[in-house]
């Protein structure tokens, strides 16, 4: 839809990420401080390739005197740690089901400012800011926030945005929609096994 952004054969303005998003560093929340229950903490141990592993995800009591690190709807969480693994980042999109959830340290948050969030990740989960932050190439992988801030971003259009964003949404309601028909032909799937065996023997 918008060409190569290396390339830019569509002559988009390009400008540093920082002008268009605010990147937050975690917190370093002390692992003897965690608790059973309270509020989700995301970092590098539960960041997946696109989506967070709530379930193994530690806890901290409450989020007083930490509220600067809440994630808020349509944040985009990174590891800065190892954020290559198995041929992909491990990035991932925050939505309003996730919150309340707290940020730990060696993680990032990037909070659009004046563009969509969908093409920010676009831009972010791709090869282009994969060669700019030199990740594959580094004995120790790590991204800092100068590396987020600096990566220059192609800037079309709020409308063409906005298209790509809402086409986004319409794929990711069909992936729902697809594995739901999966989960309940399986459900059914199981349920008549025993009729089958039973007529079969």
């Amino acid at each position: 839809m918008f060409g190569d952004p290396e390339l830019n054969q569509k002559s988009y303005k390009k400008e540093p990420l920082s002008k268009h998003a605010e990147v937050i560093v975690g917190y370093p929340f002390q692992s003897a401080d965690y608790s059973d229950k309270g509020i989700k903490i995301v970092g590098g141990y539960n960041l997946m390739q696109g989506f967070i592993d709530w379930d193994n995800s530690k806890f901290w009591p409450n989020s007083d005197g930490f509220e600067q690190y809440l994630l808020q709807d349509e944040d985009i969480v990174m590891a800065m740690d190892r954020p290559w693994v198995n041929g992909g980042f491990k990035i991932a999109e925050i939505d309003i089901s996730h919150v309340p959830a707290l940020l730990i340290q060696r993680t990032a948050c990037i909070r659009v400012k004046d563009i969509e969030e969908k093409f920010l990740f676009s831009l972010l989960n791709s090869p282009w800011f994969l060669e700019h932050c030199n990740v594959t190439g580094s004995l120790v992988p790590h991204i800092s926030n100068k590396d987020i801030n600096s990566f220059e971003i192609i800037l079309p259009p709020a409308d063409e945005q906005r298209a790509f964003s809402d086409f986004v949404h319409q794929i990711d309601k069909s992936k729902v929609a697809v594995q739901s028909a999966l989960d309940k032909a399986r459900l059914l799937f199981d349920s008549l096994m025993p009729a089958i065996f039973w007529i079969i023997c």
